[in-house]
Formats: C-alpha cells, sequence, structure tokens
C-alpha cells in the first residue's frame, strides 16, 4: 500500500494504541504532532514516503529551541519506533536509518552543603512534634543512620 496519506497510519501502529506513560505523550501523539505540525504544516509533505532524514533533523531542531533535550529525545524516539514499523510495513526507506537521538546532558542533582545541613539540623532542634518529626526525616536521610540498621 505505499503512497498512503500521512495521517492514516498514524491510528493503526501495532502496539501503540492506547499506551500512555505518565510523564509525556502517547507514541501516536508524538508521530501524529510530528505529521501535523512539520510534515504537512511545514514541509508541505502529504505522504510518508516523502519524509526524509532533513525532516526529522528539523523536527528535533525546532523541539530543542522550545522543549528540554530529555523531552526531544523522547519525541526522536517515538518517531524512530513509527518509522521502523512503516518502513517494514510498507517496504518503504526508514527516514531515520543512522540518526542519532539528541544528547540529553546529565542534570547533576543540587547537594546540600555542610552550613546548610548545619542550620536545618538547628532549625529541627527542639521538642515541639514537628521539631522531632523533621528531624526523624533527616536522620533517616543521613547514611550513618541507615549503616546501623535502621530502614530509610
Amino acid at each position: 500500500m505505499p503512497g498512503t496519506d500521512v495521517p492514516e497510519y498514524v491510528s493503526v501502529a501495532p502496539g501503540r494504541r492506547g499506551q500512555r506513560r505518565q510523564d509525556g505523550p502517547t507514541y501516536v501523539e508524538a508521530v501524529q504532532w510530528f505529521a501535523a505540525a512539520h510534515l504537512r504544516g511545514k514541509a508541505g509533505r502529504t505522504r510518508w514516503e516523502q519524509a526524509g532524514k532533513h525532516d526529522v533533523q528539523q523536527w528535533m531542531v525546532w523541539l530543542l529551541e522550545r522543549y528540554s533535550a530529555a523531552y526531544a529525545s523522547n519525541q526522536f524516539r517515538a518517531l524512530q519506533q513509527f518509522f521502523k514499523w512503516l518502513a517494514a510495513e510498507e517496504k518503504i526507506g526508514d527516514p531515520m536509518a543512522g540518526l542519532r537521538p539528541p544528547h540529553v546532558p546529565d542534570r547533576p542533582v543540587p547537594v546540600f552543603a555542610a552550613a546548610d545541613l548545619a542550620r536545618l539540623e538547628r532549625a529541627c532542634a527542639g521538642r515541639s512534634f514537628q521539631q522531632r518529626r523533621d528531624a526523624a526525616v533527616i536522620g533517616d536521610r543521613d547514611p550513618a543512620v541507615r549503616a546501623r540498621g535502621h530502614p530509610p
């Protein structure tokens, strides 16, 4: 069935409909967005086989200018799965073959400085319920307390 219109296959890709992850759009939504906003909207493409590497690269640049690298990488992987399936189903070239997902840099987790921890411990010192509760929570985060056998 070569020559399929862009929107047609999006809703019938096997094993993807209805699968929603808690932290992002479904596979189908990612592909529909790419098709509507880029392929049909900007590039004027109306058939899947017209999509090329350059289209995917332009879409990734557009996403990276507006969203995080992690989000763009998730969108890339959704498109990658769709085009891999479409290439096998329709016996057409995979426009994403050889492309790599956007690099997602490590985002270090902020760590309290020793002075900040000392100030926090002083704020929790006391006999009120809230102070004792807060001191217990902070104590449970201390690796030395956990090493003595207390549960985290």
